[in-house]
């Protein structure tokens, strides 16, 4: 079961499902004049944490830096799916698209982003292999006998 896991996060259809997620996600977010009106004050809020938690995910699944349990593909998945949400934000402000730039949306991105990156990070980490504790193998050496002739 681990060894299946371990594979599923090392697939090579990450990268492809996050080019699919970033062009649906580009298309939700600039919608024109899309509203949505939920149960509770500010749904839009908890679908901004999700859209976003998912996209820091697949951004670290996809491991474009390094391995995808490293410190450095980690941290560059988080800048890269902020500076992501960044752009997306403030061109919501295009006039015509009836849609607004707002400071709390993109907070609610950037929960969404650490969120996701994390849990990408933990998940990674705890099916990476892990190496051997204790002394290294040592090598056999297989002695050689003289031959009669």
């Amino acid at each position: 079961m681990l060894a299946l896991l371990r594979n599923l996060l090392t697939a090579r259809f990450w990268p492809i499902l996050l080019i699919a997620y970033v062009c649906v996600l580009a298309t939700a977010t600039h919608w024109p004049r899309l509203r949505f009106d939920g149960p509770v004050p500010r749904s839009d809020l908890y679908i901004h944490l999700l859209a976003f938690g998912t996209l820091g995910g697949l951004v670290t699944l996809s491991a474009f830096f390094a391995p995808a349990a490293s410190g450095r593909n980690i941290a560059l998945s988080w800048l890269a799916a902020m500076l992501y949400a960044a752009v997306d934000e403030s061109t919501q402000a295009i006039p015509g698209l009836g849609r607004t730039a707002a400071l709390d949306d993109f907070l609610a991105n950037t929960a969404g982003i650490t969120l996701g990156v994390a849990a990408a990070a933990v998940l990674t980490r705890l099916v990476a292999p892990r190496p051997h504790s204790g002394n290294p193998p040592v090598p056999v050496i297989q002695s050689q006998t003289p031959t009669d002739s």
